[in-house]
């Protein structure tokens, strides 16, 4: 909960009625999609509370990120950290407010970046996106994680070693099986993903900590959704980044892994969880 409360301290008020939700702060556009925008006069409320797990399941998903960075590095100050898939989330903000040098990255100057109507504002005036009174500097950059073509080949190489790097259920998602339902991975599929997850620890330093968020299948009948993990599945991205030196800093319940589950709502027979899972890279 300290982390929680850290999350939420100092939040500037929401201008719900005049400004477009896309173009605010995630953590506001959050509980607008979930819960403002039924009833906006509830705006100065947090409704971050476990029978809203559901609606309210990223704001969870910042917190235990958060926890994790917060927790394994415990002085962040000119810590070098970077997010992948950040699109403009507000623990970016918070992370820079703790004192860290703070580099977010997407295809935000991309043709498929999913939020077109930030890009201008991404260029011009990332602030806005800060959710709290008092802005705090963040690095912004173009990188693709496919590394598909010659430009973010270019941007992976002139990618610096971090201290931290952290991504908040976008991994899962890359190499374009999308919301696509079927028995099981391709093994090409397979193959570039845990490439990834090599690039990925390669841009670590020594004591440094990898966290990331994911979707995690908990059981399903017949077919599952590609971009959602299972237990096999996460357990070889596991043993991929073991080989490069990363352990977990606390071992994973599978256990537990039931305990908040919610039905897939568009792969009829699925169910998942999401799960956070921090490593740190021993020395070199």
């Amino acid at each position: 909960m300290q982390v929680y409360e850290e999350l939420h301290r100092g939040l500037r008020r929401p201008d719900l009625l005049h400004e477009d939700a896309i173009l605010l702060p995630s953590i506001f556009h959050t509980y607008w999609q979930a819960l403002w925008r039924d009833d906006p006069r509830t705006a100065q409320q947090e409704w971050c509370a476990p029978r809203n797990l559901r609606a309210t399941h990223r704001i969870w998903e910042y917190v235990q990120v958060l926890a994790c960075l917060y927790y394994a590095l415990p002085d962040l100050r000119d810590r070098r950290i970077l997010s992948l898939g950040a699109g403009v989330e507000s623990p970016l903000w918070t992370l820079a407010r703790w004192g860290a040098d703070v580099t977010a990255t997407d295809i935000y100057f991309e043709k498929r970046y999913w939020h077109p109507e930030q890009t201008l504002a991404i260029k011009t005036d990332p602030s806005r996106f800060c959710p709290y009174s008092e802005p705090y500097p963040v690095t912004f950059k173009n990188l693709n994680l496919k590394r598909r073509n010659l430009r973010s080949l270019l941007a992976w190489s002139r990618l610096a070693q971090y201290d931290a790097i952290y991504s908040i259920s976008s991994l899962e998602h890359v190499y374009g099986v999308q919301r696509r339902v079927a028995v099981q991975l391709d093994r090409r599929v397979v193959r570039k993903k845990l490439g990834l997850f090599r690039r990925v620890a390669r841009h670590l330093n020594a004591g440094g900590v990898l966290v990331f968020t994911t979707e995690l299948i908990t059981r399903y009948t017949e077919k599952r959704r590609l971009d959602f993990y299972t237990r096999e599945e996460l357990e070889l991205v596991l043993e991929t980044l073991g080989a490069e030196g990363l352990t977990l800093v606390d071992d994973l319940d599978w256990g537990t892994m039931e305990e908040q589950q919610l039905q897939t709502r568009d792969t009829p027979g699925q169910w998942h969880t999401a799960v956070a899972i921090a490593l740190r890279k021993g020395p070199g």
